[in-house]
């Protein structure tokens, strides 16, 4: 279970908080609507890179909402939705004691509390109206008992004022809601931190001769992309890139500090512009000798590449990332 951090009271003077979850909610990589109600807590279905589950007790749902607006929970929801499943399952009540995320819930009923059975004595013989399950449930079915499970949501508000325990269920027929705002970047899969396992294919270009060099190399290389379109590559700690010239000559050198640039992803094609690799320095050697006028130095032009992208790789190219 991922924990979020709310405020463990709520004012009792402040409006019902139940009124507050009937509609969906938008942040700028997930939606948020509530899947089931109980009195004691509610449970709502995440949507983004992936579906979760968060899980809210009563007692800190006005917070919850409150900082979901403000977007003050982005982070924390963001970080577990990048995360793979790890079979945390939303299973019984006593689960939803503390605001939590789920990567599923066994079933809508999951957060309702065992309920006492009326005229069942208490533990040491003590209570009144002694009575035998049975008898309970035949009293309940003449009283008209009110399903347990409840369709619509917008029902909700009135059941649970009344203190009558009810589960909203997302009907089987009802498509998912619609996926937010688009981000700036377009496909929000490539959202996160990637590394990349294996070489890259790059070109070096000797200064004096104008020959470009195919190079690759770079392995352990980490890259940030955000919402807007901002990708940050650290080389740090990175593998070396090896090349050999059209005469034979051996090209060897390692990168370091960090690559800004700004990128779109849509409809399989990456789009990068604005390529600052000021800050990148560059050591090697060409047929063992030291790399003065290193490439990297100068502006790098626009580019388009071929990409695809999953829950766990990112290709681009032929160059492939791992998240994490």
């Amino acid at each position: 279970m991922g924990v979020i951090t709310t405020r463990h009271a709520v004012d009792r003077r402040e409006p019902n908080p139940f009124e507050r979850i009937v509609s969906s909610r938008r942040r700028p990589h997930f939606a948020v609507e509530p899947a089931a109600v109980a009195w004691n807590a509610v449970a709502f279905r995440v949507w983004g890179e992936r579906e979760a589950i968060a899980c809210v007790p009563r007692a800190e749902l006005t917070d919850f909402l409150d900082k979901l607006d403000a977007g003050a929970l982005d982070e924390q929801i963001n970080r577990f939705l990048e995360s793979p499943p790890a079979d945390r399952v939303l299973r019984v009540a006593s689960q939803a004691e503390r605001t939590g995320m789920f990567d599923e819930m066994a079933s809508p009923g999951a957060i309702v509390p065992a309920e006492r059975v009326p005229g069942r004595p208490r533990p040491f013989g003590f209570g009144r109206d002694g009575g035998s399950p049975v008898d309970a449930r035949r009293r309940k079915r003449r009283g008209g008992r009110v399903p347990r499970l409840l369709v619509a949501v917008a029902v909700v508000v009135a059941v649970v004022a009344t203190g009558a325990i009810a589960i909203a269920s997302r009907s089987a027929s009802k498509p998912p809601p619609p996926p937010p705002a688009e981000a700036a970047i377009g496909d929000t899969c490539v959202i996160g931190h990637w590394r990349l396992t294996g070489p890259m294919a790059d070109i070096f270009t000797v200064d004096e001769t104008g020959e470009v060099v195919p190079v690759t190399g770079g392995a352990g290389v980490r890259q940030t992309i955000d919402a807007d379109g901002v990708s940050i590559i650290d080389w740090a700690g990175t593998g070396t890139f090896r090349g050999t010239l059209a005469d034979g000559t051996a090209l060897v050198y390692s990168l370091s500090g960090v690559q800004r640039a700004r990128q779109t992803n849509r409809d399989g094609v990456e789009r990068d512009s604005a390529d600052d690799v000021s800050q990148v320095k560059l050591s090697g050697t060409l047929g063992g000798k030291p790399i003065t006028n290193p490439h990297y130095r100068k502006p790098l032009p626009d580019s388009t590449s071929p990409y695809r992208c999953d829950a766990t790789s990112y290709v681009i190219g032929t160059t492939n990332w791992t998240r994490g």
